[in-house]
C-alpha cells in the first residue's frame, strides 16, 4: 500500500472536493471517460482482492483549517476550549507529537462547511463552498490517497487528478469544481504497524446525492422516497467502489478497508456512506521531501 498527499491550488473561492462521495463519483466517471489508460469501470470495480478498490481518497479539506475529530478532541487533554479546527502546521505538530500545540485563539480559523448542492434529477453539481463565518475562503485544499494496488500507474493516477480537477462530472461532464488546480502529488511514508496514516474513518449524510448519474457506480445509498426499487434502506449492503470500513487494516478495532457493511438502522441518518476521513490525526507519517 502506497499513500501519497495530493495539493490543490483552489484558484476560485469555492473549494468543493469535500463530499467523499462526490470524489468517488469524479473517479469512476474519469476511469468510464478513458482519463487512466487501459482501466475500465468494470475492471475498476473488480481490480482489487476482497473487492477493495484500487485506491482510496479522503475527503478534501482546506490546508488552512484542519477539521479535527470530535472523538481525537474527546481524548486528547487540553486546557481550555479545544479548537475544532486548526492551521496545517498546527495539525502536523499534533500528528507528531500526539499532544495540543498552543496556538492563540485569534489563529483558529471558525471553519463553516457547506456541503456540495447536487441536482438530484440530472447529477450536476451547483455552487458549494468551504467558508469561515468570518467570511474568509480557503486558497489550498489537501486529498490523502491510498494506493491498494500497484497495478495503477503514477502516470494514470495523475491523470485522474487531473480529471478531478479540471473536468465537470456527471451527464455531459458540464459542471467542474471550479477552478481548481494540481499543486504536486507528494509520497507519505507507509505507517508502522498500528499506526494510521490518515483515519479511523467517520459518516457523511448523503440525502443531497442525486437518484442516478455516479450512484451507480459507487454505491451510495439514496433515500428510499427517491427510488422506491431500492427497497429498506436498511437493507442495502455498499458496492465495491466504496472503502466502507475506512481504516486502514492495522490492527485497529474497525473494519478494513473494503469490507461492505450495512448502514446502521438504528441511526436517525440512515442514508449514510463510509468514508476515509483526513482528519484523524494519529502518528501520521512526515510528508517525504521529494515530489514524485
Amino acid at each position: 500500500m502506497r499513500c501519497v498527499q495530493v495539493d490543490l491550488i483552489c484558484a476560485s473561492p469555492y473549494l468543493t472536493p469535500w463530499r467523499n462521495a462526490t470524489l468517488w463519483g469524479r473517479l469512476t466517471w474519469g476511469v468510464a471517460n478513458g482519463a487512466a489508460k487501459g482501466w475500465t469501470i468494470e475492471k475498476w470495480l473488480q481490480a482489487y482482492e476482497e473487492n477493495r478498490p484500487p485506491l482510496v481518497v479522503s475527503d478534501g479539506f482546506p490546508k488552512e483549517a484542519v477539521p479535527v475529530p470530535a472523538l481525537y478532541q474527546a481524548e486528547l487533554p487540553h486546557k481550555g476550549k479545544k479548537p475544532k479546527t486548526l492551521p496545517w502546521a498546527a495539525w502536523l505538530e499534533l500528528c507528531k507529537n500526539g499532544a495540543w500545540p498552543d496556538v492563540k485563539e485569534e489563529e483558529v480559523p471558525e471553519l463553516n462547511r457547506t456541503h456540495v448542492m447536487i441536482g438530484r434529477e440530472t447529477g450536476t453539481v451547483g455552487e458549494a463552498a468551504l467558508r469561515t463565518e468570518k467570511g474568509w475562503h480557503p486558497k489550498d485544499g489537501i486529498l490523502i490517497v491510498a494506493m491498494l494496488s500497484d497495478d495503477l500507474s503514477e502516470d494514470d493516477f495523475r491523470s485522474l487528478v487531473n480529471y478531478l480537477c479540471f473536468e465537470g462530472w456527471g451527464y455531459g461532464l458540464s459542471y467542474g469544481y471550479g477552478a481548481i488546480d494540481l499543486n504536486g502529488i507528494y509520497p507519505l511514508d507507509r505507517p508502522d504497524a498500528g499506526h494510521c496514516v490518515a483515519a479511523l474513518g467517520h459518516i457523511h449524510p448523503t440525502d443531497d446525492l442525486p437518484a442516478d448519474g455516479y450512484w451507480r457506480w459507487t454505491g451510495v445509498p439514496i433515500r428510499r422516497r427517491d427510488n422506491p426499487a431500492l427497497g429498506n434502506q436498511g437493507q442495502l449492503a455498499f458496492a465495491p467502489m466504496l472503502a466502507t470500513g475506512s481504516s486502514f487494516p492495522l490492527g485497529h478495532d474497525r473494519a478494513s478497508v473494503g469490507e461492505l457493511r450495512k448502514p446502521d438502522t438504528d441511526s436517525n441518518s440512515k442514508y449514510v456512506h463510509y468514508g476515509l476521513a483526513p482528519t484523524w490525526p494519529l502518528m501520521m507519517s512526515e510528508v517525504s521531501d521529494g515530489q514524485s
